[in-house]
């Protein structure tokens, strides 16, 4: 019994030697162009943004493209897809810029040549890391970034490939976020 009360008594102790994030500094980086809205962002993975993580916590990249007209857009798929894009979702060592994280992302070939975008639709593309599919171990402390130049095409109709429409290209800068893990 003594036990016990001892441990009952020490326990709040215990509890606040946890680190704890107190600001988790969220970033947003966004890029508009043609009534499209481009977004990266990391979170936790309940989903609050975050460039401050605890180590062994996962993080999730994402990234975002909102039709903001109220016309449907054709994207070009496979051209905008960012799965199929060098540099998607990997974690670089913000002191050595060496790539510690390099998802494995499993992308068809079979993608439509064109993908209906409705007005006001979000089309969300991401990661968690560590995932459960690939053997990746958690970032050790320190400091990393993600870098990512999304690419992204349209179309005037889906008829491009009778009709020659030329694919209208965005060129979308490059998103980068720094963020830290202790």
């Amino acid at each position: 019994m003594k036990k016990f009360f001892l441990t009952v008594l020490f326990l709040p102790l215990l509890w606040a030697c946890e680190p704890r994030i107190t600001d988790r500094y969220p970033v947003l980086r966004t890029f508009e162009k043609d009534n499209i809205l481009f977004t990266f962002y990391l979170t936790t993975e309940g989903g609050e943004m975050a460039t401050v993580f605890n180590q062994g916590e996962k993080i999730k990249i994402s990234y975002t493209r909102e039709n903001l007209s109220s016309d449907t857009v054709y994207m070009a798929d496979f051209y905008s897809n960012p799965i199929h894009q060098e540099g998607f979702c990997v974690i670089y060592n913000a002191d050595n810029n060496e790539v510690v994280a390099n998802p494995f992302i499993i992308a068809t070939d079979d993608a439509p040549a064109c993908y209906h975008m409705a007005p006001d639709q979000v089309m969300n593309s991401g990661f968690l890391f560590p995932d459960e599919y690939i053997d990746a171990v958690a970032l050790e402390k320190g400091s990393y970034y993600v870098s990512f130049t999304p690419r992204f095409g349209y179309y005037q109709s889906c008829h491009h490939i009778t009709n020659a429409d030329e694919m209208i290209e965005i060129a979308v800068p490059e998103f980068r976020i720094d963020f830290e893990v202790k």
